[in-house]
């Protein structure tokens, strides 16, 4: 099943790319629309049971609140170290980071919030933890590469400069969906990840200091419910440290069975250009 995930995937990305040369309705939003859209066609056509392609069940309450403290703790962390850094050096931070290219974002609050708050969100778990974790199976690819390569592959598909958090919270996420039979964790983490951003983002362009003070307040809340919650943070993060040690031992295997498949050569392609075209953006932006 991962060779047709592998052509769902550069066959959605394609359609998304025309979309947006064509600048057709909400083209910044569809870059997982259409490989989701794909996967649920070739779930009916191949008479997968979506329920269990995408994980929808009924997760355990506790996991979920876990997920909220690591959403919290992780996205308070890295937008607390962006303020600071921010203040420190002047606003030189700011006015560097204004020359990235980043998504459009809708003009109404409210229409942002659901957006990007929780229908892309959702949209994205569906897909990454969702078909990516079944077409990646354990059987195939082991523990490890059935967690990692989703991980790193949504990892890759995002800018550089977010990179290191895309991978936190998708390896957390992929190891709670598979603990857990349930996508629900991982949509909830992704949508703490992104409102609670969004919302500091806003915060700062109003008082800088209240938004810093914000960052440090919900990363202690968040560090709260880890400590209430320490029993599930403690075994994900056993699970992320065995899957990791998997993946390791059996890279070379997942490796050539992955690259003996032309749509991840593609894929990975894609992935080279997209890096490529960010820096030769930020280098020839506007200030630069």
């Amino acid at each position: 099943m991962y060779k047709i995930a592998g052509r769902i995937f550069v066959a959605g990305i394609l359609v998304s790319v025309i979309w947006s040369i064509l600048s057709l309705p909400f083209a910044g939003y569809t870059e997982t629309l259409f490989p989701l859209f794909f996967a649920l066609v070739a779930c009916v056509l191949l008479k997968k049971p979506l329920r269990r392609t995408f994980w929808l069940s009924k997760p355990p309450a506790s996991l979920v609140t876990t997920l909220v403290g690591v959403g919290l703790v992780l996205v308070s962390f890295i937008m607390g170290v962006q303020f600071t850094a921010d203040l420190v050096t002047k606003g030189a931070l700011s006015r560097y980071l204004e020359r990235f290219p980043s998504p459009p974002r809708p003009e109404s609050a409210v229409l942002a919030v659901l957006i990007l708050g929780f229908l892309l969100p959702g949209l994205e778990e569906l897909f990454f933890r969702g078909f990516l974790l079944s077409a990646f199976s354990p059987e195939e690819f082991g523990p490890g590469g059935h967690i990692w390569l989703p991980v790193l592959i949504f990892t890759l598909l995002h800018p550089p400069v977010v990179m290191p958090s895309a991978l936190i919270m998708s390896v957390f996420a992929a190891q709670a969906v598979t603990s857990s039979n349930s996508i629900v964790p991982a949509m909830v983490l992704h949508s703490v990840n992104n409102l609670v951003g969004q919302g500091f983002d806003y915060l700062y362009t109003v008082n800088k200091l209240v938004a810093l003070t914000s960052a440090l307040t919900a990363m202690g809340l968040g560090v709260v419910i880890i400590y209430v919650q320490r029993r599930d943070f403690l075994r994900l993060c056993r699970m992320v440290s065995e899957s990791w040690k998997d993946y390791t031992a059996r890279f070379r295997e997942t490796g050539r069975k992955v690259s003996s498949e032309w749509s991840y050569v593609a894929l990975a392609l894609l992935i080279v250009l997209n890096i490529i075209a960010f820096f030769f953006y930020v280098q020839e932006a506007p200030g630069s």
